[in-house]
């Protein structure tokens, strides 16, 4: 009888006539009109990359929530061209570190404010010294299906000293929840670019490959499109998927060598900074 009582029970709550149970999660989150998801931090003064070197960061910081986290990316951002920043911040301490970089500008695409933390927005970030002759920021089509909300792919262009070609950054904060399907169409939003775009390519991030279906799919794009998976040294450190051990932090790149890419052991976020040295080629 129990059992019969609550399948009447779940049946009812199901039924078209039932009024829709209220998320108790997704009231704690704010979207973002993306008109208003770019915010930008700081000023950048040189026009172009000035040699065919180029040293990026690629770290998702868990919003610099971590009491090292400050010291931590003073020390594996020094020297860096470009950072690449999943779950960057706009609350002041994390600004703070920010502003550790001067003469840096620093481009995010809010995804979502925190309702309960001072309506602070946390997205995806690119920085660089550089100025950039292009920005966008793209929200997923699909919303995570707890908070819901969309995640946010930041991109730029950067000019290289004596090169016609600009360089396309791309950082990817891959949407998580959401089922295979919007995980593909994530991947196109960000394929549509790579394929506009005539030059070189860099593209990473943390891309939630929590299955092999979606490293799957992920790997098939960027081969098709002619990017290689960078390999790192130290690589089995990075994040990985509770449950199923995959990795979840990833760089593709195209037009360039590799010369070096390492990631550290580091107490600054639940993720690994991850630092390139690339040669244009």
């Amino acid at each position: 009888m129990k059992t019969l009582a609550y399948l009447s029970l779940f049946f009812a709550l199901a039924g078209h006539a039932s009024p829709p149970v209220p998320n108790p999660i997704s009231r704690y989150f704010s979207r973002v009109p993306i008109e208003r998801a770019h915010v930008v931090y700081g000023s950048a003064v040189e026009e172009s990359l000035s040699g065919e070197d180029i040293k990026v960061l690629v770290w998702n910081v868990k919003k610099g929530a971590r009491k090292v986290f400050h010291s931590e990316f003073m020390k594996f951002g020094e020297g860096k061209d470009i950072f690449l920043i999943q779950e960057a911040f706009t609350a002041e301490f994390f600004k703070e570190s920010l502003a550790f970089f001067s003469n840096y500008q620093w481009d995010l695409g809010i995804s979502f404010l925190y309702k309960r933390y001072n309506n602070d927005g946390t997205g995806n970030m690119i920085g660089s010294f550089v100025k950039p002759t292009w920005v966008k920021v793209e929200h997923t089509l699909d919303y995570e299906p707890l908070t819901e909300t969309p995640k946010t792919t930041a991109y730029a262009k950067f000019r290289v000293n004596n090169r016609e070609e600009e360089i396309l950054v791309i950082s990817m904060h891959g949407i998580n929840f959401a089922n295979l399907g919007a995980f593909g169409r994530h991947l196109s939003q960000v394929k549509g670019h790579i394929q506009k775009h005539q030059g070189p390519v860099i593209l990473a991030g943390d891309f939630n490959t929590r299955t092999k279906e979606r490293y799957s799919e992920l790997t098939t794009m960027t081969r098709a499109l002619g990017l290689k998976e960078v390999v790192w040294l130290n690589g089995e450190v990075r994040m990985r998927a509770v449950g199923t051990s995959n990795i979840l932090d990833h760089a593709f790149v195209k037009g360039f060598e590799v010369k070096h890419a390492e990631v550290y052991d580091s107490k600054g976020s639940d993720h690994k900074p991850m630092t390139l040295e690339l040669h244009l080629l």
